[in-house]
């Protein structure tokens, strides 16, 4: 973040570092009150905490929100990757430890536990790359890639093991 605090996507007097505390305490609530129950989407989730980033939570116009509208488009794409990184990293981590809630769900759909610790270090290796994707358009176009190809099994299975109605 001081990368593009230097470069002027964020104010000066900002201290990085407590921002970066900020951003990443939302991100860890969220994913603990609303993304693991279920109760709601990343997506919708997400575009919520770049809304309230971005714009505050103020009714009001202001100097700093109309410099921010002039780079909205490259400063939206860099908060949702950084986001999407964050969540993906804690999915993760959950698979990597074999957190038990995990592990019930993976003997459910009857996949071998050596494929969730594959598919946990894969998608590790793949929120790292979106991190630095920000950077690299090409690299973030290569952990799509990697994300379409490990992402039908979490589509298909629920469909196949009938939890998941298609109306």
């Amino acid at each position: 973040m001081g990368t593009e605090q230097q470069a002027g996507y964020f104010r000066s007097e900002l201290e990085m570092e407590t921002v970066a505390e900020c951003v990443f305490g939302i991100v860890e609530r969220l994913t603990l009150s609303q993304l693991l129950p279920r109760i709601k989407e990343p997506e919708s989730l997400a575009l919520q905490v770049v809304n309230l980033l971005l714009y505050g939570m103020f009714a009001t116009e202001s100097a700093i929100t109309q410099e921010i509208e002039k780079e909205e488009g490259q400063m939206i794409d860099t908060v949702i990757q950084v986001l999407l990184a964050a969540f993906i990293l804690t999915e993760d981590v959950i698979k990597l430890l074999r957190v038990p809630f995990q592990v019930e769900h993976w003997r459910h759909y009857q996949y071998p536990l050596w494929f969730m610790s594959v598919t946990g270090f894969f998608e590790l290796i793949g929120s790292i790359a979106v991190i630095y994707g920000v950077w690299n358009r090409y690299l973030a176009v290569g952990v799509g890639v990697l994300f379409v190809i490990l992402m039908p099994r979490c589509l298909f299975m629920p469909i196949f093991f009938g939890q998941t109605n298609l109306l």
